[in-house]
């Protein structure tokens, strides 16, 4: 150890952990020094529509060979129309070929603006007898403003080609009305008054002042050159977003507070340190999203929630592996170096495969789902780069610094037994027990049909706040008068969803204002109205299956290629039984399946292989070293030896998603399928998968069941014994090729006879050693023992201290 570098180590991880707990403390409470404000981590993320209240839509133009151009000449006419209405910050996207979405926040009229959006054809002024007079292509501007006696009018300025047109139309229809029309509707039916010969004219009326935004906007931007549809229309008010922040905060840090406590019970100070690093990852995930101006929406906080218990796992990975490490007996600073090295590959290939399903998840997803793909995706590259590079630095500090001088310091302790269960010999136990759980819910959702969302059936959801506990009877009573089969459901009380597939966004309005005429409700009533149309719902029920099928597909692949095909089948038959146990889990409970539901679908597809990939990583590894094992012993061993950290890295998944689910039941729709695919994960990692990888191996290889030869006690037998390719021969023979063998040795050990520590600085590598004389020797095996190739060259690279040996 040394000793110079022992207290500018220590100083140095004092100094990460101070400023990394300032960061955190200024982000959640705020800071002021001095004139300047530190900005809460709140302030920091851009808040997406349902954090913030606000109406989203989404409209389809309806045009058969629609180009780029002609798309973004409707999305700047709808621009213009949204901005006429006085609109604050909103955002017109176009979304795949012929799509736009209008995300306006704090407007919650999404009846009227729906409306006024859809307007797209010929505005046309008609006289008294439908006489087309005036055209909007004559009207130069509208804009609203006050007249004389302080009312609310619309001011029109006509064209040079309109002047005339106008002065006609109003001398002919003086004491008559000209209506304003938007294709075959009325917007406005004003009385002339007088003829008007100068061009420039005001519409008066009882308008609120919002009415004569939008009037004016009608008139100024009436024809786009495509009809519009209204796919989806989603308004959410301010009270949800006021409402779930302070809940996301509380479940957030007793989440991280429990992983904390999890991985210093488990690992002591590297559990201290893996902390530090989770820190760290969860500051930088909100810089990455603030500074990337990420729209953080419900549906991205389950993302960045999930992400949060996911990224401890490859420090679990590690951190296990180091125990094994000195359990052979090696010294604390080669545990520390091989055990990054061994992790290495688990690590890679079990976010890889997460990553495959968020990628596709974001490339077939919509609207929230595409948030909450993009919040994993940068989680578990992120979570990769703090478990590989933060926690590795903050090691060589901690090694450096004289904290980890002790195994005790790893929560390290000699196993006097080893955990072992015969997982293969009792497979059928369990595939019965899973078929049994599966049959029965798939049956019940087939006889009883599933219930499925208007996501994919299309239809209008609403939720709303009451003053006090609802009466479900009373309400439904009113509700059921404009669509008898709407479905309602109480949450938490005092709030109630109701989903009807005839009602629209304006047509619930009317529901809606008899409930508050009755309930007086005051503000907030109205908590959010979701509209989906029958075509995107069905649209996205495609996608869905698209997407899942994809998934499978890539991840089975990507196995096949690091590992082999039949344990590309094994994960995938565990990948198939984790999503239909959750789907058998909503028949049961009759829980609407949406879109949530399936972006948790395809996350539990990426997620739950992590454990599965880690056992077949060490089935790879110690098939390596199988002597005379069959393969059913191998691959029991394998599982056995990884379960400490299989049940670890799910526990902290499993902890944090219960804190979201009980304490943010905003996105209960993401989190309950998440913690119901992660617990399968868990059992179908242990007792499905390599089960069925060893059943294929047999059935198609043959492997597993191969004997090694013995030596013969004499020459004279003539006993027959099975050689390892199978062919029967005498003993005699085998003996001649085993006299050979018989005495093998080892590669050779380069045994230290005397060394010095290594002098180490905060940067060097942990496997650096210092040999100053070493001497070769080789050392006899027992006769069943055999090395790999492999193994044989890594043994080479080993030196032993002959003072300890």
């Amino acid at each position: 150890m040394n000793k110079k570098g022992k207290p500018s180590a220590l100083i140095a991880l004092i100094v990460i952990a101070v400023i990394t707990g300032l960061l955190s403390f200024s982000g959640l409470f705020g800071l002021k020094l001095g004139d300047y404000r530190v900005k809460t981590f709140g302030e920091q993320i851009v808040k997406g529509l349902d954090l913030q209240g606000g109406t989203s839509v989404l409209l389809e133009v309806q045009a058969p060979n629609l180009d780029a151009a002609g798309l973004d000449r409707v999305r700047s006419l709808i621009n213009l129309r949204v901005d006429a209405t006085g609109a604050v910050d909103p955002t017109i996207t176009t979304e795949g070929t012929n799509r736009i979405r209008v995300d306006i926040p704090g407007k919650y009229q999404s009846a009227n603006i729906v409306e006024q959006l859809s307007k797209t054809g010929v505005l046309t002024f008609k006289d008294a007898d439908g006489k087309v007079v005036l055209e909007g292509k004559d009207i130069q501007e509208a804009t609203p403003g006050y007249d004389d006696l302080g009312r609310i009018v619309v001011n029109l300025k006509m064209k040079d080609s309109g002047v005339q047109k106008f002065a006609d139309a109003t001398t002919a229809n003086v004491g008559k009305s000209i209506s304003i029309n938007m294709d075959d509707e009325m917007l406005s039916n004003p009385v002339v008054n007088e003829a008007i010969k100068n061009g420039q004219a005001s519409i008066t009326g009882q308008f609120t002042e919002d009415e004569a935004k939008m009037l004016a906007a009608m008139i100024n931007n009436g024809a786009l050159p495509y009809p519009v549809k209204t796919l989806s229309v989603q308004e959410v008010g301010a009270t949800l977003g006021s409402s779930v922040l302070p809940n996301v905060k509380l479940a957030g840090i007793l989440g991280i507070a429990a992983i904390f406590l999890i991985m210093v019970w488990f690992y002591r100070v590297p559990g201290i340190l893996a902390s530090l690093a989770l820190v760290i990852f969860c500051l930088g995930l909100i810089l990455v999203t603030a500074g990337l101006k990420i729209s953080m929406s419900l549906a991205g906080i389950a993302g960045f929630l999930l992400s949060i218990g996911m990224a401890v796992d490859a420090n679990v990975l590690i951190f296990e592996r180091i125990k094994e490490e000195l359990q052979s007996g090696l010294d604390i600073k080669r545990s520390i170096a091989l055990g990054f090295r061994h992790a290495m590959s688990s690590i890679l290939d079990a976010n890889i495969t997460t990553l495959i399903s968020g990628f596709i998840l974001f490339y077939f997803g919509a609207g929230s789902v595409r948030g909450f793909a993009l919040n994993l995706v940068i989680g578990v590259l992120l979570s990769m780069f703090t478990a590989i590079i933060v926690t590795r630095f903050l090691m060589v500090l901690a090694y450096s610094a004289g904290l980890l001088k002790t195994k005790a310091a790893f929560g390290f302790k000699e196993k006097e037994t080893t955990f072992r269960f015969p997982f293969y010999k009792k497979r059928n136990i369990f595939f019965i027990a899973s078929a049994v759980v599966i049959g029965l819910g798939l049956v019940i959702g087939i006889v009883r049909g599933p219930n499925v969302g208007i996501d994919f059936a299309g239809g209008t959801q609403v939720t709303l706040n009451f003053p006090a506990a609802v009466n479900k009877v009373e309400v439904d009573e009113i509700l059921k008068k404009y669509d008898d089969s709407m479905i309602t459901q109480v949450i938490n009380s005092n709030k109630l969803e109701a989903r009807s597939q005839k009602l629209t966004t304006e047509t619930f309005n009317d529901a809606i204002k008899e409930l508050e005429t009755k309930y007086k409700p005051g503000t907030g009533f109205v908590e959010s109205i979701n509209e989906i149309g029958a075509t995107i719902g069905s649209e996205q029920s495609g996608k869905a299956i698209l997407a899942s099928a994809l998934s499978v597909l890539a991840i089975l692949a990507y196995v096949a290629v690091r590992f082999n095909f039949t344990l590309g089948v094994g994960a995938i038959v565990a990948l198939i039984h984790d999503v239909l146990f959750t789907l058998a889990m909503y028949f049961l409970f009759r829980i609407p399946i949406n879109s949530p539901f399936i972006a948790a679908i395809l996350t539990i597809i990426g997620y739950s292989i992590n454990d599965t990939v880690v056992i077949f990583d060490r089935i790879r590894e110690n098939l390596a070293l199988k002597g005379s094992r069959h393969l059913d012993e191998v691959t029991d061993e394998s599982i056995s030896q990884t379960m400490v950290r299989t049940i670890n890295t799910s526990l902290t998944v499993i902890v944090v998603l219960l804190m979201v689910f009980f304490f943010v039941p905003q996105i209960r729709e993401f989190t309950l399928p998440l913690l119901l695919g992660t617990l399968s994960g868990v059992y179908s990692t242990v007792f499905i998968a390599s089960p069925i990888y060893v059943m294929l191996e047999k059935k198609l290889k043959g492997k597993g069941e191969t004997k090694v030869v013995q030596p013969a006690a004499s020459v004279k037998s003539a006993k027959i014994v099975q050689t390892e390719t199978g062919a029967a021969e005498p003993v005699a023979v085998a003996k001649v090729k085993a006299a050979k063998s018989d005495l093998r040795y080892s590669n050779r050990y380069a045994k230290k006879k005397t060394s010095r520590p290594v002098e180490g600085n905060v940067g060097e590598s942990l496997h650096e050693v210092a040999p100053e004389e070493v001497v070769k020797r080789e050392i006899p095996l027992a006769d069943d023992f055999k090395f790999s190739s492999a193994s044989a060259e890594s043994l080479k690279k080993i030196e032993f201290d002959e003072d300890e040996y």
